[in-house]
């Protein structure tokens, strides 16, 4: 695809910025970077738990987030997003023309919404609320944060961009503390291209880890072309859904390998090429699962601490010297069925000024045992959602 076609499909007002986009693939490749590393740190820390999450989703939220931050603070937040060391205007026009290029050619799949939010007690620059609004698409609101009904409005805000699949992701008394949160959401709905006929699905055992087993709904394909991949440390299936250039890829894990060693090496560069020449015949569980987690930790151990410590923290370009990030909560759903997938998650970063912040704790291939899961997109490659499924 080339540069011209991805500005061809920019808003008329970014398209001002087609001077800057070097390559869409600037912000493709810094967020499947960051996805990876994330989802593996995550993986890491909470072994035999199902884990699920957007790298889109944090990855947009934080970027926003990077654009009000100065100094030391920036070049931290740049190094954990895999960012390279190009100038913002370059790097932003980058990024909305991922976002044009995925709404465009997934219009009834894929929904991609951000908003800022403001406490009223608080200015923020306008030039900063000005390049959220137009290249990331945010919607702006001031609240009253000290008011439940501002909580209640910006989880409104994420229940109605996810389709209802998540119901809230801030607190009233998270939101009290705060003087800016910034919230992306993302909801992703589409069958199957090949469907799982419902009298193919049979109760079959899933081994877990360390032992034990546990019976699951097991769906079956007998015959899918084109869809086997391969690598070091795993097999895998490539799910493709109608009318959309978004896909799924089950990648179960070599006898003796982990999910966590499956992402640590992985080449999502090379997943969408190399189709076998037989098809593939595949069972692999029905099932849904909900995933919740702060990714302080996880964060700072990537290299943004900074980010979150005062004095340190720098955000002066978004509208004061005082605001650190205090927390960054992500919320993801993902359903999987003999029809299709619906994908869904909401992140929000937490902005507290120096002096409201108070301390917080830091918080045939069968699937038949724990595997990896992405959902991603053809045309750009950017990663959508990642995960790890111990217990389906």
């Amino acid at each position: 695809m080339t540069r011209r076609e991805w500005i061809s499909g920019l808003p008329l007002g970014l398209a001002l910025f087609d001077q800057t986009v070097e390559n869409v693939q600037i912000a493709v490749a810094a967020e499947r970077t960051f996805g990876r590393e994330l989802v593996r740190g995550i993986i890491e820390r909470k072994p035999r738990q199902n884990v699920f999450i957007s790298p889109l989703s944090v990855f947009l939220a934080l970027h926003m987030a990077e654009n009000g931050a100065g100094g030391d603070t920036r070049t931290a937040m740049r190094k954990t997003l895999a960012l390279p060391d190009l100038d913002a205007a370059g790097l932003n026009a980058s990024t909305a023309a991922l976002l044009a290029g995925l709404k465009s050619r997934n219009p009834d799949a894929l929904n991609i919404a951000n908003a800022l939010w403001a406490d009223r007690r608080f200015t923020l620059d306008p030039e900063y609320v000005k390049l959220c609004t137009t290249l990331f698409g945010a919607s702006a609101a001031t609240l009253d944060f000290r008011d439940a009904r501002a909580a209640a409005e910006i989880n409104d805000w994420v229940k109605g961009e996810t389709k209802g699949k998540i119901g809230n992701i801030v607190t009233a008394d998270a939101v009290a503390k705060a003087a800016v949160i910034l919230t992306n959401a993302v909801y992703f709905a589409a069958s199957w291209r090949t469907e799982f006929s419902p009298s193919q699905t049979q109760t079959a055992g899933f081994h877990l880890t360390g032992g034990g087993e546990k019976s699951v709904p097991m769906m079956h394909q007998p015959r899918i072309a084109g869809a086997y991949r391969a690598g070091g440390n795993f097999e895998g299936a490539l799910l493709q859904y109608k009318q959309s250039s978004i896909f799924l890829y089950a990648l179960l894990p070599r006898e003796g390998k982990t999910p966590a060693e499956v992402l640590g090496s992985l080449d999502l560069e090379h997943l969408t090429g190399g189709a076998a020449d037989f098809d593939l015949d595949v069972k692999i569980p029905r099932f849904s699962l909900d995933f919740s987690a702060s990714l302080a930790e996880y964060l700072e151990k990537m290299g943004m601490g900074v980010a979150f410590h005062y004095p340190g923290a720098d955000f002066r370009p978004m509208g004061s010297g005082e605001f650190v990030i205090s927390d960054v909560i992500h919320k993801t759903r993902l359903e999987v069925d003999e029809k299709g997938t619906v994908a869904a998650a909401a992140t929000a970063v937490t902005m507290t000024a120096a002096a409201m912040r108070q301390p917080h704790p830091v918080k045939t291939l069968v699937f038949d045992r724990p595997f990896v899961v992405l959902i991603g997109d053809s045309q750009t490659g950017a990663l959508l959602f990642a995960g790890a499924i111990e217990n389906p």
